[in-house]
């Protein structure tokens, strides 16, 4: 006889938690405010500049699921590098690309000019992506 059921769903903010911080960390609470500011809905193509821990890629890359995509930029390789495994390890690894580009300085890639639907600039200048995004 089945006596109870325990299940317990990682939500986003969950996820935040473990990630290690690579520069600054997002907290926790703040995510779905910051989530809410920018569209995020299954389907929806993502730019994201400043990895960092990668809890907003999470909560981006898990609101915009099964069908949209999450593009993030770090200037710094090995940040990157730790994102992508990161994001293998917590299973969003399909709805995440991970490049290395200093969009301050470079802008996003041209290729995706024009196939967005939110831009998310977490940057010390962040004017100056605002031609590229």
């Amino acid at each position: 006889m089945l006596h109870s059921i325990h299940s317990f769903f990682l939500f986003c903010f969950h996820y935040s938690l473990f990630l290690p911080s690579r520069t600054s960390r997002i907290l926790f609470w703040s995510l779905p405010l910051l989530r809410g500011r920018v569209i995020t809905v299954p389907g929806c193509l993502v730019l994201e500049s400043g990895t960092d821990s990668g809890s907003l890629t999470t909560s981006f890359a898990r609101a915009v699921a099964p069908t949209g995509h999450v593009y993030t930029f770090d200037f710094h390789e090995q940040r990157a590098a730790s994102g992508r495994e990161d994001f293998e390890r917590t299973g969003i690894s399909t709805l995440v690309t991970v490049g290395v580009q200093d969009i301050q300085g470079e802008g996003f890639p041209d290729q995706l000019s024009g196939l967005v639907d939110s831009v998310f600039l977490d940057l010390s200048q962040p004017w100056l992506a605002v031609p590229s995004a």
